[in-house]
């Protein structure tokens, strides 16, 4: 037998031997505290934000682009309640749809 091929058999069983093998986890419990009401599923988080950044003045749009119609304008350093923004979710503040 050629020395390589007998190295090759020989580490084999050892790799094998080293190879993790994944423990079944059963100290892990499913979660219960789920939203027994619907309700709680679209309770709405809200936040006020100052408006900043170099512009004068901001526009709020009725989609996620400048093709879409101004529906607000907003001045710096005004501050805005938003509920639940975030990137590309319609939302309706005082009336106005907006992204």
């Amino acid at each position: 037998m050629k020395f390589t091929t007998l190295l090759a058999a020989a580490l084999l069983p050892a790799g094998l031997m080293a190879a993790p093998v994944v423990e079944e986890m059963s100290d892990i419990t499913p979660r219960t505290d789920a939203a027994s009401d619907s309700s709680e599923l679209f309770q709405r988080g809200s936040q006020v934000c100052e408006i900043v950044g170099d512009a004068i003045r901001v526009n709020c749009r009725a989609g996620p682009g400048t093709k879409y119609r101004v529906e607000a304008t907003l001045n710096k350093g005004t501050r805005w309640e938003f509920h639940c923004v975030r990137s590309g979710q319609c939302v309706t503040i005082d009336g106005f749809r907006n992204w």
